[in-house]
């Protein structure tokens, strides 16, 4: 017995195995075949999300395909329909009042329902300060609505940022990605920062772990920690000390400017940039939240 929701989409894994190697291809112009083989299997036609959730939810294990780490997933929730050496295949479901979602990732998608804003900025550098940290400004290059059966590549240009901003309905798309990436990964943050995350320090890591603890039980505490951070952090680790803050706290703008300035102190001018990245953070939430309140789920 088959393991996945639809018999075709064994065919298509086999498709996008084929497109993977074939001859005169190399790993970096995967994204455009995977996009053809979608385009080609036309998806939207005969895979239905509620196959995909009965599946999930009650498959054997035997005939349940391995799935993706949470962490690693796409989506609320993504599920991994085939998981191969080279790429994996989910059916990702994105639902109304969520934060932009980045793709930082190499492959294809293909909507299946739904409708979803589908953005490509391209990041022009002003600084460098490091192999994973820059500052600069994000160029809108295209913005488009996808509706179902729509396919676009991701990743396919190394200095365009392919991003996907949920709609007020939800929506429900395939998604095909390399497991492994060879080189750097930058995710954008809008609209002045560019950073590889894969080359943060552990110890900055269970640091910032440790604050998102803190803030969740003794505010007082976190504020102090994050302070200590900041008197002793470079220009990109303020950056991601003051992101976790914002994610952590994000309607305390006092306790935020508070650390702003304390980050300024040592890094001048460069800290207005965050703060701007943190205000278009705000300005996402917001609409998530009119969202929210405007879909009768979240109704009281």
């Amino acid at each position: 017995m088959t393991r996945y929701p639809d018999e075709r989409v064994a065919a298509l894994a086999d498709a996008l195995t084929a497109a993977w190697h074939a001859p005169g291809s190399d790993e970096t112009d995967f994204p455009a075949r995977a996009a053809r083989v979608l385009a080609d299997a036309e998806p939207h036609r005969w895979l239905s999300p509620l196959a995909v959730t009965r599946h999930a939810l009650h498959a054997p294990r035997a005939r349940f395909e391995r799935q993706l780490p949470a962490k690693q997933a796409l989506g609320e929730p993504a599920v991994t329909l085939h998981l191969g050496a080279r790429f994996a295949l989910d059916a990702v479901f994105l639902r109304p009042g969520t934060l932009p979602v980045p793709h930082p990732i190499s492959g294809a998608l293909h909507v299946l329902t739904g409708s979803l804003s589908f953005t490509r900025q391209r990041f022009v550098v002003r600084e460098r300060l490091s192999p994973s940290f820059a500052l600069g400004v994000a160029e809108l290059v295209h913005e488009e609505l996808l509706a179902p059966g729509a396919t676009r590549s991701l990743g396919e240009h190394a200095d365009v940022h392919d991003a996907l901003v949920p709609p007020d309905a939800p929506a429900v798309t395939l998604v095909v990605r390399r497991r492994r990436v060879a080189g750097p990964r930058p995710a954008l943050r809008r609209p002045h920062v560019l950073l590889d995350e894969s080359e943060r320090e552990e110890r900055l890591t269970r640091a910032l772990q440790l604050h998102g603890m803190l803030a969740s039980c003794d505010p007082a505490a976190a504020a102090a920690h994050a302070r200590a951070l900041l008197e002793q952090s470079d220009v990109p680790a303020a950056f991601l000390v003051l992101e976790q803050v914002c994610a952590a706290a994000p309607d305390d703008a006092a306790g935020l400017r508070a650390l702003l300035d304390l980050a300024a102190s040592r890094h001048g001018e460069r800290v207005q940039l965050f703060a701007r990245v943190f205000e278009t953070r705000r300005a996402d939430l917001e609409r998530v939240r009119a969202r929210r309140a405007a879909t009768p789920a979240h109704r009281s």
